[in-house]
């Protein structure tokens, strides 16, 4: 209390009041058991199916980890930024360490989503050398990459905002955006991660409609030539093959839509926050915002299991012996 009226700072705002924190606990409060638990699902069926211990479902498998993280850890420290006011969440520098993570699972969903497309396109393009070109060893490299980016944007931005003084505000207690004191730099940091969610998005989104556009064009050729040579049996594992790649890559452009979709209202409201004065549309804008982009880590299982049946046929089967397990440990 003497902390905030030592620099005039009222206590009596938008963000202290018991309907915004039961409309942050409605929003994000069962949001974090469907992601923790959908993603747990994933993480745990791949890793004791040995049909799904593939290098794109270890891809996946990784986008899991990185939205289940996203779940026990970014998202509850959210809830106590926006809930708790002290000078611990009030104070621009150490709520850095509150909101970071964020900014930093926000990047490891964009590197998995480049890094899946990237699988798609040489498996589609390159058939015969995909396997020769993505070894494990590589693929264990570029997910290293995909989890080492994030940490070093994290620490960077950890890095540039210490220059903060004592006395500057987090923007979300006021109920206004703040004044940053921390020069271009920190400005840079604010405006990388949503031009770079933007900008990297739409290239995938193109990206993937024109592996599948190729796959299309494959299914059709061979159909084609089965029809001529009338030789069904020795083309049917190139169409299955095809239509696999076609199946994989519509999961994979579904994933970068919903991010994309979730992440818009995130990057509207960073651009429209100057013009945002009051402080209860301010604070509501904010908490919706964050919310809808969380959406994109429960909504990856939920596509996982809609459209690969491979995968969903899986997932059935563990959370069956699951339960049996459960039931046999109870008796």
């Amino acid at each position: 209390m003497e902390y905030f009226e030592s620099r005039n700072l009222s206590i009596h705002t938008f963000h202290d009041s018991t309907i915004h924190r039961v409309i942050v606990s409605i929003l994000l409060g069962p949001l974090t058991a469907i992601v923790i638990i959908g993603n747990a699902l994933v993480i745990l069926t791949v890793c004791s199916r040995p049909k799904l211990q593939k290098l794109n479902y270890i891809i996946l498998t990784s986008l899991a980890v990185n939205d289940f993280l996203t779940g026990l850890i970014s998202i509850p420290l959210e809830i106590h930024l926006r809930t708790i006011r002290s000078e611990l969440t009030c104070t621009l520098r150490s709520a850095e360490w509150f909101f970071i993570w964020s900014y930093v699972f926000v990047f490891g969903s964009l590197t998995h989503l480049l890094l899946v497309s990237t699988d798609r396109y040489i498996a589609v393009t390159r058939p015969l050398r995909h396997e020769a070109i993505l070894t494990p060893s590589r693929i264990a490299i570029l997910i290293t990459i995909a989890w080492c980016i994030p940490a070093c944007y994290g620490i960077a931005r950890i890095t540039v905002n210490r220059s903060q003084t004592n006395d500057d505000f987090y923007s979300y207690c006021l109920g206004k955006r703040g004044v940053s004191n921390g020069g271009i730099a920190s400005i840079v940091f604010d405006l990388i991660v949503p031009i770079s969610v933007f900008v990297v998005g739409f290239i995938l989104i193109i990206l993937n409609i024109h592996v599948l556009l190729i796959a299309f064009r494959q299914s059709n050729r061979i159909a084609d030539m089965t029809r001529a040579l009338d030789a069904h049996h020795q083309n049917a594992n190139n169409e299955n093959n095809n239509a696999r790649h076609v199946k994989a890559t519509k999961i994979i452009l579904s994933m970068v839509a919903s991010f994309l979709v979730c992440f818009l209202p995130t990057g509207l409201f960073l651009g429209l926050a100057t013009r945002i004065d009051d402080d209860v549309w301010y604070v509501t804008a904010d908490d919706v915002a964050y919310s809808l982009f969380c959406v994109s880590s429960a909504l990856n299982p939920i596509i996982y299991c809609s459209r690969d049946r491979v995968f969903r046929v899986n997932l059935i089967e563990f959370i069956h012996s699951l339960k049996i397990a459960v039931q046999n440990s109870v008796r």
